[in-house]
C-alpha cells in the first residue's frame, strides 16, 4: 500500500501515525484508489462471506500525536481537508456493497 501512495503520509519526522503494540498507518480514505483496494480486501474476506453490515472504527482516524500540521492525504493537507475523511471511509464501503449488488447498505462509523 505504501509504494501505492494508499497510506496517510507525514510531512516530516517519523511516519508513525499510531502505536498499537507495533508502529501502525492508516489508509487514505481520500485517495479513490485505496478505498477501492480496502473495500476488496474487505470483500474478499467478509462480504463473499456473507457479511453485510461493517463498523468502520478508527474513522477519525485516531492518530498519536494530534498535530494535523504533520499529516498529509492525497486530498491535501489534514489541516484543509481532515473532515473529510470519515465521509470517504464510509463511501467507500457503501460504493463497494452497491457495486456488489448490494441494497440497504449499512455501515457505521466511529469517530471520537
Amino acid at each position: 500500500m505504501r509504494g501505492n501512495s494508499l497510506l496517510v503520509r507525514s510531512e516530516s519526522g517519523v511516519d508513525v501515525q499510531m502505536r498499537f503494540q507495533d508502529p501502525c498507518v492508516f489508509f487514505d480514505a481520500t485517495n479513490p484508489s485505496a478505498r477501492e483496494y480496502v473495500w476488496e480486501k474487505c470483500k474478499q474476506n467478509y462480504f463473499d462471506a456473507g457479511v453485510r453490515m461493517f463498523w468502520l472504527d478508527g474513522a477519525e482516524p485516531q492518530y498519536e500525536v494530534y498535530d494535523s500540521s504533520h499529516y498529509c492525504y492525497h486530498a491535501g493537507p489534514v489541516l484543509q481537508v481532515g473532515n473529510l475523511y470519515p465521509q470517504l471511509y464510509s463511501r467507500g464501503f457503501y460504493e463497494g456493497q452497491i457495486a456488489s449488488g448490494q441494497t440497504g447498505t449499512v455501515t457505521a462509523a466511529a469517530p471520537l
